[in-house]
């Protein structure tokens, strides 16, 4: 589904409330606490807020959209005007409903398509294989002897060996990596101290 169908969802939810009396409380609405929108009904007693947000599961590599409709745990009355600082905080709400959008792909044009949670994780997957699938080429190339004198140098100043020689230095590599996402080279330098490895920043 595109976007405009995460519209109607939301647009049914306010209706919803709205059908069972509830109207906008509009004191409590100003400012924004990052979420794509929100909007606060009540019936004259409680404040609900109907609210939406990105997620994001870095652990599960999935994100989406949510909506939640939440009551307001707030000491804040109903029906206050904006000049007596009223406020709700999204994360203190009492969620009443929620409904979540899974991101499945994108295309160009900023245009996004969601789906269910088994869509989105079908979907990561194949980005994952399509990523192991990418060339990846990694070159490493001794440099000259003059390179462990400019090495030793940095060792000296940017690690704990302070009293080594030029003898400690193994080697000094150019590692030149060819980057999966965009297709562009990138070039480190290495020098191996002792057995050890080390990238030269």
């Amino acid at each position: 589904m595109k976007f405009e169908s995460i519209n109607r969802k939301y647009t049914e939810m306010v209706n919803e409330y709205i059908g069972r009396g509830y109207y906008i409380n509009a004191g409590t609405m100003s400012g924004s606490q990052g979420e794509i929108a929100h909007i606060d009904l009540t019936d004259g007693k409680d404040i609900i807020r109907i609210l939406m947000e990105g997620f994001n599961d870095y652990e599960r590599g999935i994100e989406g959209i949510r909506i939640t409709a939440g009551k307001c745990t707030e000491d804040t009355k109903p029906n206050g005007s904006r000049d007596i600082g009223c406020g709700i905080w999204n994360h203190r709400l009492e969620v009443i409903e929620t409904a979540e959008f899974f991101l499945v792909g994108e295309v160009r044009g900023n245009k996004e398509y969601y789906g269910t949670y088994d869509e989105a994780v079908a979907a990561r997957d194949k980005r994952y294989q399509r990523y192991e699938n990418r060339p990846c080429d990694t070159k490493k190339v001794e440099l000259p002897e003059a390179a462990k004198e400019i090495a030793l140098r940095w060792v000296k100043k940017n690690l704990t060996f302070k009293r080594i020689g030029l003898a400690s230095i193994d080697a000094v590599y150019s590692v030149t990596t060819l980057n999966r996402f965009d297709g562009k080279q990138r070039r480190s330098y290495v020098v191996s101290v002792k057995g050890k490895q080390y990238q030269l920043k």
